[in-house]
């Protein structure tokens, strides 16, 4: 965490008499992203790649890091190694602040993501492991520096260590470049997963946008802005429309255009994509007297298709 800050406390939920207890952590996913892009970032005097997920209620992954009295290093199941890899830096963060820690422990994962559809299960794990290790250690770590050691794990990482905090973040340099201080607007999701395979992102380049596409994230970060100040449910679908078509221009998904006319046909507000994944949903206004019957027609539209519809909500409790 290069930079980074943190308030220390010599003792925690996981410090008992010296003795250091089981610590815990849990990270929510996401549906794949409402806007995804380029944004200009201050803090490095240029444009950085940058994203807004749309979180995802009561799914996500749990950790619980037991650790060793004498064993050093950082043992898990399966193929875990970015957990792995983002407990270790937890563990020398806190020698580099001079707070006490075991000499190692033993990472437990449970998630409810499916794994490779551009859901977040990777960094949801990673978050949740993070947080499992401070939980143990005493080490109390914001926000941002959750994430900054969750892009250390992983070289490209999701923000959802802000839970539903709206934030335009840089997903490679752990940068937050708008933070919004109100909630998303409410949203029902239905949901799909598209034929085809996600797109390894760490092991391709960038898009290389054009000039016009800089302009228009641009005016989708300001449509995004309105659409959280307003409460507008309408705008943001808007936003994710707009920015999964400029995606169609680079990883495209042949499918799209179908689940685009099932939006239209039944009163969505908009499609959002994960980009480099195949999940996708209709966005619709739960403010909607039809929103119900539009849900129906399209998740029976959906599943005619071929693509296995699922429901979700962001928002209060309907």
């Amino acid at each position: 965490m290069r930079g980074a800050r943190a308030t220390v406390l010599r003792s925690g939920p996981g410090v008992v008499s010296g003795e250091f207890q089981p610590g815990r952590g849990f990270c929510r996913g996401h549906h794949g992203e409402l806007l995804q892009g380029v944004a200009w970032s201050p803090r490095r005097s240029e444009v950085v790649p940058a994203l807004v997920t749309i979180p995802l209620p009561r799914h996500g992954a749990s950790a619980v890091f037991r650790p060793h009295r004498t064993h050093r290093g950082v043992h898990a199941d399966g193929t875990r190694g970015k957990s792995v890899r983002a407990a270790e830096i937890v563990l020398r963060t806190c020698d580099d602040l001079g707070l006490p820690r075991p000499p190692g422990g033993t990472l437990q994962l449970r998630s409810d993501l499916p794994r490779g559809c551009g859901m977040g299960s990777s960094t949801a794990d990673v978050v949740a492991t993070i947080r499992a290790v401070c939980d143990c250690c005493g080490l109390p770590l914001d926000d941002l520096h959750v994430s900054a050691i969750a892009v250390q794990a992983e070289t490209a990482s999701d923000p959802l260590a802000f839970d539903t905090t709206p934030v335009l973040f840089a997903q490679r340099h752990a940068e937050v470049l708008r933070r919004w201080d109100r909630p998303l607007p409410p949203v029902r999701l239905v949901g799909c997963r598209l034929p085809g395979q996600p797109v390894d992102t760490l092991g391709v380049s960038p898009p290389a946008y054009t000039s016009d596409e800089h302009a228009e994230f641009a005016r989708l970060a300001s449509a995004m802005e309105t659409a959280v100040r307003m409460g507008n449910t309408r705008i943001l679908g808007g936003v994710a429309t707009d920015s999964a078509l400029i995606n169609q221009r680079y990883l495209p998904k042949p499918d799209l255009p179908r689940v685009l006319e099932i939006c239209e046909r039944t009163g969505g507000v908009g499609v959002q994509v994960a980009h480099s994944g195949t999940v996708c949903s209709v966005m619709y206004d739960p403010a909607d007297a039809a929103v119900d019957q539009r849900i129906l027609r399209a998740r029976r539209a959906l599943d005619a298709a071929g693509f296995d519809s699922t429901a979700h909500f962001l928002g209060e409790d309907p």
